[in-house]
């Protein structure tokens, strides 16, 4: 499945702020160009409910890839295991189970993708896949609910997916009060990863604590400066607070190591409008309408069944010589 299929398909199935049906916002500037939509607490205008749920099919997109990776990771140690041992039939078993449930992951994410809920929800539950989960009641219209299911991910900490990203993205709607205690808690624990703080962050601004989130922010940027979100975040803050041009840097440094985050696009224009430059925020409204038409056509393109194969995962690695040869010994 290609990963672009799937940036962006819940986009279309909420309001989103277009240039043509919101009232105007900010200075006369902003009108110049054109740019429309909700007014945000930064003052400037940016588009409604694009960014949690386009976002949560990101983060699903690459789960997606992350666990078929894996997969191949864990084939290649199965047959370095078998060349050093000889026989293997208690690995090849766990990596049959290993299999399956990310198969598994990989094949509900598809249901998803699809919109078929009911589908997704029974592959996931049968196999107690905490992300899975989450995302269904996240689509479903239940983001407490998601954030419950992925803090609960973040706290066994198991498998190869990151589940600060998903909280992250349902902090954007879901109440943070309640979960702050818990988000501080797996900030603060040894090795800690950067989207963790970032996740923290998130509830921190949705709480009104901008200070500390500034700091968690920073956390986050000293443990990985690549982490766009953690960018983003910070320029919001910064304009919020009046600080255009150091905003305008954070929404630069967002889009140059993630060039797909839409609303950063939008902001920047808005900003870009608000110091003069009006063929900068030109430009940054076109690359935000192509992003955002592209979104659009990703969701026609992707409404469409999902095949499933008639073989299990078990039997498609029975066909494999590696597990056929262990069986034999």
């Amino acid at each position: 499945m290609k990963t672009l299929t799937f940036l962006v398909i819940l986009a279309a199935q909420a309001p989103i702020g277009t240039f043509d049906n919101a009232k105007p916002a900010g200075p006369d500037q902003l009108r110049s160009v054109g740019v429309r939509g909700a007014v945000d607490t930064g003052g400037y205008a940016a588009p409604a409910n694009i960014k949690s749920q386009s976002d949560l099919f990101k983060e699903l997109a690459s789960a997606q890839s992350a666990v078929v990776a894996s997969l191949h990771s864990c084939l290649a140690n199965l047959a370095l295991q078998y060349e050093s041992e000889g026989h293997l039939d208690a690995a090849v078993q766990q990596f049959e189970k290993l299999v399956d449930k990310r198969a598994a992951f990989v094949q509900g994410v598809a249901f998803l993708f699809a919109g078929d809920l009911a589908r997704a929800s029974q592959i996931f539950d049968a196999n107690s896949l905490l992300l899975g989960q989450g995302a269904v009641a996240f689509e479903a219209g239940h983001p407490d609910q998601a954030l419950h299911l992925f803090l609960t991910a973040a706290r066994q900490n198991r498998g190869v997916l990151d589940p600060y990203r998903f909280i992250a993205v349902a902090l954007h709607t879901a109440d943070p009060v309640p979960v702050l205690p818990q988000l501080q808690m797996l900030a603060q624990q040894q090795r800690a990863p950067a989207t963790a703080h970032l996740a923290y962050a998130v509830g921190l601004i949705r709480q009104g604590s901008t200070a500390k989130a500034e700091r968690e922010l920073e956390r986050a940027l000293a443990l990985d400066s690549n982490l766009a979100d953690a960018h983003f975040q910070q320029a919001a803050l910064l304009a919020t607070k009046g600080n255009t041009a150091k905003a305008v840097q954070e929404y630069e440094r967002a889009i140059s190591i993630d060039n797909t985050i839409v609303e950063a696009h939008y902001r920047l224009s808005q900003l870009y409008a608000r110091l003069g430059n009006l063929d900068s925020a030109r430009r940054e409204l076109v690359l935000y309408s192509q992003l955002r038409d592209q979104q659009r056509s990703n969701v026609a393109a992707a409404k469409v069944p999902v095949q499933v194969p008639s073989a299990s995962c078990s039997e498609a690695s029975e066909s494999s010589p590696i597990a056929n040869k262990a069986r034999t010994e």
